[in-house]
């Protein structure tokens, strides 16, 4: 009897021991899966933080390429009312989407040095690109560089126009000297209203320092210095001035004027006051070039 006892006794332990091995083994292979399944999500949020670190990338570097050719055409083509900068909010998570991701470029100018910092987002990654642009004038020669667009209908704005279409015609004028008057052809051949104008180049002070300059438009116009509004004279009205304060280097330096006509007479002056220039006059044509 005692024999039998020893031999079930002997059975249980062997049967225990093949239990816990068989235990210890699956809990090896759940550690495993478990480690497995962590490391290829480890593995997937590396790939994903890539991914976007490459598409925050190629946003910095599309803003930038957008801006700098902004600033050689000196015209504001995605429409943020500045020359050189995209989404000019300063804010990222606002700019145009490229491969995904935001871009945000903003412009800084100082010492006829134009400074780009271009910014891709895409989640929580960011990256920036920075480059700077020697403002100087392009050597198209003397006068200011008119583009003219007929317009469909009445607006109460320069930015009705959008800007970014090819023009109805190009031409070089000396200067910005065009007094108010009704029912002449805005251009050779045009209507003579409901038309709009940009008149861009670089535009040169004798001397360096504080320079009021005077807008007049019949009807509304904006005035920019190296992409950034130094005179807002918008809107529907009649022959209007307004003036604004500008630090001047004596250097060329990039302008662009908007102007639109609503309706009947139409007219564009642009006037400067500053060193050596104390009575406001209009702005010889010595001064431009484009």
């Amino acid at each position: 009897m005692s024999t039998l006892k020893l031999a079930r006794s002997g059975s249980v332990r062997r049967r225990g021991a093949a239990a816990a091995a068989i235990l210890i083994v699956l809990v090896a292979l759940q550690l495993a899966i478990t480690l497995s399944v962590l490391g290829g999500a480890r593995g997937a949020d590396l790939s994903a933080q890539r991914a976007g670190a490459i598409r925050a990338l190629y946003a910095a570097e599309g803003g930038m390429s957008m801006a700098l050719r902004e600033i050689d055409r000196n015209s504001d083509e995605d429409g943020d009312g500045a020359i050189g900068s995209i989404s000019a909010d300063a804010n990222p998570a606002t700019g145009p989407v490229m491969s995904f991701a935001r871009a945000n470029v903003t412009r800084t100018d100082a010492g006829g040095t134009a400074t780009l910092v271009a910014r891709g987002l895409m989640g929580e990654t960011l990256r920036d690109l920075r480059s700077q642009v020697t403002l100087t004038s392009a050597g198209g020669g003397p006068g200011v560089l008119a583009e003219w667009w007929p317009m469909s209908g009445s607006t109460n704005s320069v930015n009705a126009n959008g800007w970014s279409g090819t023009p109805t015609r190009t031409e070089v004028l000396p200067l910005i000297n065009m007094t108010s008057t009704g029912g002449a052809p805005m251009w050779p051949g045009g209507p003579t209203a409901n038309g709009a104008a940009r008149f861009s180049g670089f535009i040169t002070v004798p001397q360096a320092g504080s320079w009021t300059f005077t807008l007049e438009s019949d009807d509304g116009s904006r005035l920019y210095f190296n992409g950034q509004q130094a005179i807002n004279n918008d809107g529907s009205h009649g022959m209007l001035m307004v003036t604004g304060t500008s630090t001047m280097p004596a250097t060329p330096v990039p302008f662009e004027i908007r102007f639109f006509n609503n309706g009947g007479p139409w007219g564009c002056r642009l006037y400067w006051q500053g060193p050596g220039v104390p009575a406001r006059v209009i702005v010889p044509a010595s001064a431009f070039s484009r």
